[in-house]
């Protein structure tokens, strides 16, 4: 029980916590900071988008920051259609939160192949999985090296220290 108590209030002087499993199922997660999951395996953009990268496809959504920082999101719309495609920087989503829209920046450049159509009826679907069910769209990278320009989770944790609030 001591020891229990003395994590616990480590874990809070730290600002470290275990993130929820539906937040983070299937991946493995390095630490949750500032209550935010980070996860080893993904690459991220300072504007705070993730890519699962699976040879030429990358799968692109906002993360657990983002959307913690937006609250509950309320609606989701991708700019563009199947075979479309979409230019690293520019936006290519957006999102509407109780608190404000944001746009969504595509991390990497390629075709869209597929949409997460399941956001258009559960947007909240990003709240409560950023990870799994809250991703927007996967796409075939037309320049797979636009990847060696993102962030692992290592500095995507400290690039969201660095700009806390």
């Amino acid at each position: 029980m001591a020891m229990r108590q003395f994590a616990a209030q480590a874990a809070t002087a730290l600002r470290v916590r275990c993130a929820p499993a539906s937040i983070h199922a299937g991946f493995p997660v390095s630490v949750a900071r500032a209550f935010s999951t980070v996860v080893d395996s993904l690459k991220y953009a300072t504007s705070h988008e993730w890519v699962k990268i699976d040879g030429e496809t990358a799968v692109i959504g906002i993360t657990d920051h983002a959307q913690s920082e937006l609250g509950d999101i309320v609606f989701a719309e991708i700019k563009g259609a199947v075979g479309d495609s979409i230019t690293a920087n520019d936006s290519f989503a957006s999102v509407e939160s109780v608190k404000a829209v944001s746009d969504v920046m595509a991390p990497v450049s390629g075709e869209i192949l597929e949409i997460n159509d399941t956001l258009k009826n559960e947007p909240g679907a990003i709240n409560e999985s950023p990870f799994e069910k809250g991703w927007f769209a996967k796409v075939k990278m037309s320049n797979p090296s636009e990847v060696n320009q993102l962030l692992d989770s290592k500095a995507y944790e400290a690039h969201v220290e660095a700009n806390a609030h």
